[in-house]
């Protein structure tokens, strides 16, 4: 079978899979995600609900407030409660501030009727929205919330639904109110009402759901659907402070207000869902049926378009091998023989591209190694050993004739460094070598530069052990002394310190020089740079300056032989107080002298 065919056939299975999986995912988050929105609906309503009615009844409270804040108001009301004690004129003038102060439009707005009345029975002064005319006395024992807000201190009691008994006409509305004891001396109460037909206003807000409002122990004060007026079971749900309860046929949801003793009951049947759960289904389907044709119209052009360079491919490797590299598009086919199965095809190919090319990097990277070490040895070897060590002989037999130590010496020294730099006992040694070497050159130095120049060192033990390319230190130090000293008089010092960590070990070699100059140090990090990108291409053409042996020489060399784990830092010290050298290597397995580090790279 062709590979597109496999494409097609395979992902039209798993799309099918998929997309009806797809469709049953989204039917069930889509439908729990309807039953959760109106879940929360139904909370926000009765929450809204809730914050409307005590809007309502704060109006209603706000307009008593008003009556008791103000000073006229309240004087009139103090002396209409003494009517027995006062002479006419002071309660008609009271009666007269109170039927002022009583029909603003602040009173008027915020309730149906407010009326003040004594402890008498006697109806003082009411205002009143419809204009109807009200009774002027009447039994105050007869109505039996005021005993409550006699006991309510002078707090707001709220009083459900009742037939508003004021009004002296057939017409009686039904009404809700707040009723206030006045406190002091027997003056009266204040009561505000408000019509229970104003409450069928609350149904735009409820969108469309029933509600029940419920006051004190459970006196149903409205209910939006009559049906449901006589299902007491609905009580058991009240006075819930922001609750919902999820039942078998409705959801219900709870809202308690404690200031009125208050309680909104919002009701909604899971069957109004039932219309959305379908067009849910209807919507998952067609979902699913659309997400499956795109993808498979998708994967069929895509499937075009993947096979055609894949069949391109494939003849070109498989007439690709090292003499027609230049030419691979004028290859013609090498075998008669062809699989069906392209990707098999592409293998076989690419496994013989992969044997071709594995012999030639083998090949390349054998000849880079191959190239390094001779210009190492030959770094390493660039004068005649022999011939130095004859001279060497002369001048110490002509030190010992004329009782020179100190010519004897230096000709020691410098035989002694001879004899290490040019030993063909490997590239690599040991840093208490390399320090043994350090020190005859110091002491060449010295006969130099005699007290200009100033050299310690300090190197724990556990490093002298440690692996480090031959004349690394010395070279460094040749550094500062040629270049960091330059058109000075001062006091050379050059201090050489050894660190071992948890992970890694280093040697620092500091002096008191004038540092790098920013050019210098930027062309020498440049070129480090380059040999870094070179090591890690595996390539063998690393320009080193055979003569010189530098700080990038240097720094070269430590790199192939500790490879990813090489530490390698240059840097001037702050506030021009010399330069630094920094070399050393992590605690890990970073390969091990050349072709490990050629492979290696951090």
């Amino acid at each position: 079978m062709k590979f597109q065919r496999k494409i097609i056939v395979t992902y039209a299975l798993v799309a099918t899979f998929c997309a009806a999986l797809t469709g049953f995912s989204s039917y069930q988050n889509n439908l729990k995600h309807e039953i959760e929105n109106r879940k929360d609906e139904i909370r926000t309503i009765s929450t809204r609900l809730s914050g409307q009615m005590d809007d309502t009844l704060n109006q209603m409270d706000a307009s008593m407030n008003y009556i008791l804040s103000e000073p006229d108001l309240l004087n009139s009301i103090i002396i209409l409660g003494k009517t027995n004690q006062l002479p006419q004129t002071y309660i008609t003038d009271a009666e007269n501030v109170l039927k002022k102060g009583i029909t603003t439009d602040f009173i008027t707005r915020n309730g149906y009727r407010t009326l003040f009345y004594n402890r008498s029975g006697k109806i003082i002064f009411s205002s009143d929205r419809s204009g109807s005319r009200i009774i002027s006395t009447f039994d105050i024992d007869s109505i039996e919330y005021l005993s409550r807000a006699d006991a309510a201190k002078g707090k707001p009691i709220l009083v459900t639904a009742h037939e508003d008994f004021w009004n002296s006409e057939n017409n009686k509305m039904t009404v809700y109110s707040l009723v206030k004891a006045i406190q002091g001396c027997n003056m009266g109460y204040l009561e505000v009402e408000n019509t229970v037909e104003d409450l069928k206003e609350l149904q735009k807000s409820a969108e469309g759901m029933d509600f029940q409002i419920y006051v004190n122990d459970g006196q149903l004060l409205y209910s939006s659907n009559p049906k449901r007026k006589a299902a007491r079971r609905y009580l058991d749900f009240s006075w819930h402070q922001n609750k919902l309860f999820d039942e078998d046929e409705e959801l219900i949801a709870s809202h308690y207000s404690g200031k009125y003793s208050l309680s909104v009951l919002v009701v909604s049947d899971k069957s109004s869902l039932a219309a959305r759960q379908n067009y849910i289904l209807l919507y998952s389907f067609l979902q699913a049926i659309l997400a499956f044709a795109i993808s498979f119209a998708f994967v069929v052009i895509c499937s075009f378009i993947l096979v055609k360079p894949i069949r391109k491919m494939q003849n070109i490797i498989d007439n690709t091998d090292l003499q027609n590299l230049g030419n691979v598009e004028n290859i013609g086919v090498r075998s008669e023989h062809k699989d069906e199965d392209e990707i098999q095809s592409l293998l076989e190919s690419y496994q013989i591209m992969t044997e071709r090319l594995n012999w030639v990097i083998i090949k390349e990277r054998k000849a880079s190694v191959l190239h390094l070490q001779a210009l190492f040895d030959s770094l390493q070897a660039q004068v005649n050993p022999h011939f130095l060590y004859n001279v060497l002989n002369i001048l110490s037999a002509r030190g010992v004739e004329d009782n020179d130590d100190v010519i004897c010496d230096i000709c020691t020294a410098l035989a002694n460094m001879l004899r290490y730099s040019t030993s063909n006992k490997g590239r690599y040694t040991q840093v208490k070598n390399e320090l043994h070497y350090l020190q005859d050159y110091f002491y060449l130095m010295k006969a130099r530069y005699e007290d200009r120049l100033v050299f310690e060192y300090h190197i724990p033990d556990e490093l002298m052990e440690q692996k480090i390319p031959k004349i690394t230190l010395q070279q460094i130090a040749e550094n500062s002394i040629n270049h960091g000293f330059e058109n000075q008089n001062t006091v050379m010092k050059i201090e050489i310190i050894g660190y071992r960590g948890t992970d890694r070990w280093y040697i620092r070699i500091r002096d008191n020089g004038t540092g790098f100059s920013k050019e210098v140090l930027a062309e020498i990090r440049r070129r480090m740079g380059e040999i870094q990108n070179k090591i890690l291409a595996k390539d063998g053409n690393i320009e080193l300056e055979i003569g010189g042996m530098g700080l990038v020489n240097t720094y070269a060399r430590c790199r192939l032989l500790y490879g990813k784990d090489c530490i390698f830092q240059i840097r001037n010290m702050q506030h021009g107080a010399g330069a630094e050298v920094i070399v050393g290597a992590f605690f890990t397995d970073g390969g091990n002298a050349d072709v490990q580090g050629l492979c290696g790279g951090r």
